[in-house]
C-alpha cells in the first residue's frame, strides 16, 4: 500500500513583520525547482484570514504566488495532479475558537448565539477575504488551537467546506486509535457531506532532537503507517519553527525523501489528497479505506456525548483542562449579555458590534 504524507501547517500572524517572513517562507515553498517544471512542494498551509490580510498588506505579490502556485478546484491541473500542488486552507478570521465550553455546557440559547452572533461571522469574514483577495472557495477547514466539536459541524457543512481538520490527540496512542488517524471520517446523516480528518500527534516534525532532518520525519512516517497498517498520515504543527532557514531546509528535506523512495512507497501531497483517496474510485483500487463514522468511533472509545464532546490538540483526554474557565465564564457572561440585549430589542448595535469584536480578539485567552 502506498503512503499519502501530508504535512499542514498552521499560521495565524496579524503583524507586519512576522507576515513578511512567511511571505518569504512561502515564496521558497511554492516557487521550489520551478526551472525544472515542479509544482513547488505539497504543503498544506493553514491559515486565518487576518493572516491573509496581513501577507497582501506587506507583500502584495504573495497574492500572485498563492493563486498561481496553490490547488484550486478552478485550476487547469487535474487529477493527481492536483494532488501534488500546495492547498491553502481556512479558518475563523481571528483564529477564533469554534466552540465557548460553558456556553456549549450551560445553556444551548447561548451556544446557539455564540454560533451565530461570532462564529458564524468569523468564518464568513475568513471566506470574504479568500474570495475577494484570491477569487476562491475555501474547500478545508482548521480550527484555531484544534478545538472542535461535532456540535457545530452543521455549520462547517452549511458554509461549504469539503472537510475539516482535528486533532488526534484524544484518539488515544493504542492500536487502533492510531490506526483511526489514518482514516476519512463522516458524521453521519445529520451532516452527510463534511468530512474529517485527523491529526498523527505521535510524530512531531517540530522536534528537532528526535527528527533532525526531513528524512527522519519522513521515515517516522513510513514506520507508523505500516505499523499501523494504514494509508495516509497527516502532520501538523504552528508554521512558525519553520519559517527560518533550518526550517525550510527540513521540510525541502522531506519532499526530496519522498521522491527518492518512489511513488510505490511513498508520496508527500496535500491534506485534500487524503481525503480525495476515500472516494469510491480510490476505494475500489483497494489501495485505501472507505469513510468511517466518526460517532461510532466516539463511542467504541468511551466517549457518551458524541455530539458534545469538545477536543483540542492541547488536552488529549477531552476534559477541558485546557480552558481557563475564569476567563471562559467571562466571556460567558458577556455572550448571556449581549443576546440578552439584542433579542430584547434593546441593543445599540454599534456598540454592541465593537464590545464583540474586542471580545473575539481576546477569546482565544481562554486557552491555556
Amino acid at each position: 500500500m502506498p503512503i499519502l504524507f501530508s504535512l499542514a501547517l498552521w499560521a495565524d500572524i496579524g503583524c507586519d513583520e512576522p507576515a513578511y517572513k512567511l511571505a518569504q517562507f512561502l515564496e521558497r515553498i511554492l516557487w521550489f525547482n520551478n526551472e525544472n517544471f515542479c509544482l513547488g512542494i505539497p504543503l498544506t498551509i493553514c491559515m486565518s484570514g487576518q493572516t491573509l490580510e496581513a501577507l497582501a498588506r506587506v507583500h502584495p505579490t504573495i497574492i500572485n504566488t498563492l493563486n498561481w502556485r496553490t490547488t484550486n478546484s478552478n485550476s487547469y491541473l487535474s487529477g493527481p495532479w492536483r494532488w501534488e500542488q500546495a492547498e491553502l486552507v481556512g479558518s475563523t478570521f481571528h483564529a477564533t475558537a469554534l466552540v465557548q465550553p460553558s456556553a456549549l455546557h450551560n445553556n444551548n440559547q447561548l451556544h446557539q448565539a455564540f454560533t451565530e452572533g461570532f462564529v458564524r461571522p468569523e468564518i464568513q469574514q475568513c471566506k470574504d477575504s479568500f474570495k475577494r483577495l484570491l477569487g476562491r472557495n475555501l474547500r478545508g477547514f482548521r480550527p484555531s488551537e484544534m478545538v472542535w466539536c461535532p456540535n457545530v459541524s452543521w455549520l462547517l457543512e452549511e458554509q461549504n467546506f469539503d472537510y475539516c481538520i482535528i486533532g488526534g490527540e484524544h484518539f488515544g496512542s493504542h492500536q487502533t486509535g492510531q490506526w483511526h488517524k489514518g482514516q476519512v471520517f463522516t458524521l453521519g446523516s445529520n451532516v452527510p457531506n463534511l468530512k474529517i480528518i485527523s491529526t498523527t500527534n505521535e510524530i512531531m516534525p517540530s522536534d528537532w532532537n528526535t527528527y533532525p532532518h526531513g528524512g527522519d520525519v519522513v521515515k517516522a512516517v513510513m514506520n507508523y503507517a505500516r505499523k499501523n497498517n494504514t494509508g495516509r498520515v497527516l502532520l501538523s504543527y504552528d508554521i512558525d519553527p519553520f519559517v527560518s532557514d533550518e526550517g525550510f531546509e527540513k521540510i525541502k528535506e522531506m519532499y526530496l525523501h519522498c521522491l527518492e523512495c518512489g511513488r510505490e512507497q511513498i508520496q508527500m501531497v496535500n491534506t485534500g489528497a487524503l481525503v480525495d483517496s476515500a472516494n469510491e474510485k480510490n476505494i475500489n483500487s483497494g489501495l485505501f479505506q472507505p469513510v468511517i463514522n466518526l460517532l461510532s468511533f466516539y463511542r467504541e472509545i468511551g466517549i457518551q456525548f458524541v455530539w458534545e464532546f469538545i477536543s483540542s490538540n492541547t488536552n488529549a483526554l477531552g476534559n477541558l483542562d485546557f480552558i481557563d474557565w475564569e476567563r471562559a465564564q467571562d466571556a460567558y457572561h458577556f455572550i448571556r449579555v449581549h443576546n440578552e440585549k439584542f433579542t430584547s430589542g434593546k441593543a445599540n448595535g454599534y456598540k454592541l458590534e465593537e464590545a464583540k469584536k474586542m471580545l473575539v480578539i481576546n477569546l482565544r485567552n481562554c486557552l491555556v
